[in-house]
């Protein structure tokens, strides 16, 4: 309830630095686009906030999935639309944080071209196994795949999952096959047909189909310990592999005059 408060004095500025411009705010429904697919813990989230969002504003709130380039794709859309308060970015570390590195030319400024409204709250990641791979540890799972060089694959349905598993290959030093996803639950899904071994993936998706809920006489994923150097205890490094996070952002506006908008002034 407090996420959705903050929200809504975010856009209450915003209305007000609009008011020269427009009717009073919101006058017409409210579009929240999500860089990732149904069922993914971004689109899960945003739709239960805009759920209550929208009976805050007694306005009609949109949730609209635009998957594709781990979320660059759906942050280039809102920063090419209209600067009016009227379509809203739940973004993640993926778009706004790894996309600029991992990719050449994104087409976008993540700081300039928008503005944070607030967090939205961050998520930690497990690391899921399909139980075909003869492994209870990561330390075991290191040992096969060191046994079996090429012959494991790891899924990724966005930035999190590429940065997790790629450090886990760096680490560790095996030989496995990169395989990227639109989303996570695609990617979980051939995780399940065993088309690909492993992933790291968020709780929110990777838990209901893991071991620890595994329902009787259905197909799950072997849940292990996502933190690569449980295989290598004296080893060193940073814990931010297994997180990431969710926030609300606006598409960068300015008034005529070329001044900021009230509610828009500050870095993403």
């Amino acid at each position: 309830m407090k996420t959705v408060l903050r929200i809504l004095i975010a856009l209450g500025a915003l209305a007000f630095g609009l008011a020269a411009h427009a009717d009073t705010y919101p006058s017409k429904p409210i579009t929240i686009i999500v860089p990732f697919g149904p069922g993914s813990a971004t689109d899960t989230i945003t739709r239960v906030v805009a759920q209550q969002l929208g009976v805050a504003l007694k306005q009609s709130v949109v949730v609209e999935d635009r998957p594709g380039a781990n979320g660059a794709l759906s942050a280039l859309y809102v920063a090419r639309a209209a600067p009016d308060g009227y379509t809203l970015f739940m973004s993640t570390n993926s778009p706004h944080s790894a996309a600029p590195f991992l990719m050449k030319n994104i087409g976008y400024d993540p700081v300039k071209d928008f503005t944070a409204i607030t967090r939205m709250g961050s998520y930690t990641l497990m690391l899921c196994v399909h139980p075909s791979i003869p492994a209870k540890s990561v330390k075991e799972l290191i040992e096969y795949a060191k046994a079996n060089p090429g012959k494991l694959s790891f899924a990724s349905g966005n930035t999190s999952g590429v940065v997790a598993g790629e450090t886990l290959k760096h680490w560790a030093e095996i030989d496995m096959l990169h395989v990227p996803y639109k989303s996570a639950p695609p990617a979980l899904n051939d995780l399940l047909a065993g088309r690909v071994s492993m992933m790291f993936t968020d709780l929110t998706t990777g838990l209901p189909q893991s071991r620890y809920a595994a329902r009787p006489g259905g197909d799950t994923a072997a849940a292990l310990d996502a933190d690569p150097r449980a295989a290598h205890p004296g080893r060193g490094g940073s814990h931010r592999v297994r997180h990431g996070f969710l926030g609300r952002h606006l598409r960068a506006g300015r008034h005529a005059g070329g001044h900021h908008h009230a509610a828009q002034r500050g870095a993403a």
